[in-house]
């Protein structure tokens, strides 16, 4: 088995070779390989188009392609996600996870867990491939399949076992598993329950995802205004059981983004700051999402008619052109109408990368410190500074921090 890939670079990184006029490939890659689907999950974009095309998805040859030109270009991270139901074309996308482990990159491979097979999972923890997630919306039957569709919790959540099981007896430590979960209005009170089976299945960890009500049946799920106080709460209650029974969990921001309407970016922090510093997002510096017909976008709330594809074009070649037209838009506060669209967890990322692009503040000096104070301080600040920046980068920063701290 390999061992999981751990990245001394980082999106900060990138960005400030950006700003050094450096350009750089992306850190991010998310990508549909398909629209199909074996649910008819209520809260699914799907519910609002009236007919779907599938017959022009990327062949399987071209997106081993692309994973090629992705590796050469630098990219690090993937989430395969649907769309529809990725695991629907697993043949490619098995194919895709063990490319992408190979060329020396990180992957999240997100379904809806009723179609996965032992063999797939057995591929997967040979390669080390990072992380599973399967969506799941409700901590019982009941719950689960009045959002997703009959007979689907039975499947996901048996294949969460019988994969957790198999870890179990191979001694594996990836891929790790989680349940992601979209919040609404029939279980966000329950996700405390959603925890716990997590914890009862096995699993690593838990997530959940703002509803963004898609269609009729979509708008039925939504919390109402009134209640997105009191879910919060439940949310980040949650979160502390999840952390109390030795899950991780990423509930924390879902309560924060849940009371934050979808909308357009806000502009940089500060309008007198140049470049990057200013811009409202940095997600077509660090980021694409690429569809099943090939078109290439910055991010989820992407859609472009006249997007290029990768099934005519080299990836380098739309990163170089098309994104970067949407980047120079974005430095002269000109925003797609896609942007309307935006979800407050993008928001967020910009705003965490722009602050580790602000200069490091000024650390006490040696003389007013002390060496006691200093060395009880050190593990704390070591240990923090390498889950932020990776090995190398802490390094760096240890560096710059002890020489400021001598001045």
């Amino acid at each position: 088995m390999n061992d999981p890939i751990i990245s001394n670079d980082s999106p900060a990184e990138r960005l400030r070779d950006w700003v050094a006029c450096k350009p750089q490939g992306p850190w991010f890659v998310t990508i549909y390989p398909t629209n199909r689907c074996n649910l008819v999950c209520k809260m699914c974009w799907q519910r609002g188009v009236d007919k779907l095309e599938f017959s022009r998805e990327t062949s399987d040859e071209r997106l081993l392609e692309l994973v090629d030109e992705c590796a050469d270009m630098g990219v690090r991270e993937w989430l395969i996600v649907g769309g529809g139901e990725p695991m629907l074309r697993s043949k490619a996308v098995m194919a895709m996870c063990e490319r992408i482990r190979a060329r020396g990159m990180n992957g999240v491979l997100q379904c809806n867990g009723t179609v996965f097979s032992d063999a797939d999972f057995t591929r997967l923890m040979d390669i080390g491939w990072d992380r599973l997630t399967f969506s799941v919306d409700g901590p019982t039957e009941e719950i689960n399949d009045a959002v997703r569709s009959a007979g689907s919790f039975v499947k996901a959540t048996g294949h969460f076992r019988r994969f957790s099981a198999m870890k179990r007896e191979r001694g594996a430590t990836h891929p790790s598993l989680w349940l992601s979960t979209v919040v609404n209005r029939l279980n966000y009170d329950r996700l405390d329950s959603m925890a716990n089976l997590v914890h009862d299945c096995g699993g690593d960890g838990i997530q959940g995802v703002v509803l963004i009500p898609e269609g009729p049946s979509g708008r039925e799920l939504a919390i109402g205004r009134e209640r997105l106080d009191e879910a919060a709460e439940h949310i980040r209650r949650a979160a502390r059981h999840a952390r109390e029974i030795g899950l991780q969990e990423m509930l924390e921001w879902t309560a924060y983004n849940i009371s934050v309407p979808v909308g357009c970016p806000s502009r940089g922090r500060r309008a007198g700051d140049p470049g990057i510093h200013r811009v409202a997002c940095l997600e077509p510096w660090t980021s694409v999402l690429i569809l099943p017909d090939g078109e290439v976008g910055p991010c989820c709330a992407f859609w472009d008619e006249n997007a290029p594809s990768i099934q005519n074009r080299p990836f380098r070649e739309i990163w170089e052109g098309y994104l970067a037209g949407i980047r120079k838009g974005f430095l002269e506060d000109r925003l797609p109408p896609y942007c309307a669209r935006c979800q407050q967890w993008l928001r967020m990322r910009s705003n965490t990368l722009l602050a580790e692009l602000d200069p490091m503040p000024a650390p006490p000096k040696w003389s007013e410190m002390g060496a006691v104070n200093f060395l009880c301080m050190l593990p704390h600040k070591t240990l923090s500074s390498i889950g932020r920046y990776g090995l190398r980068g802490a390094v760096k920063r240890g560096r710059e921090w002890l020489a400021l701290m001598r001045k």
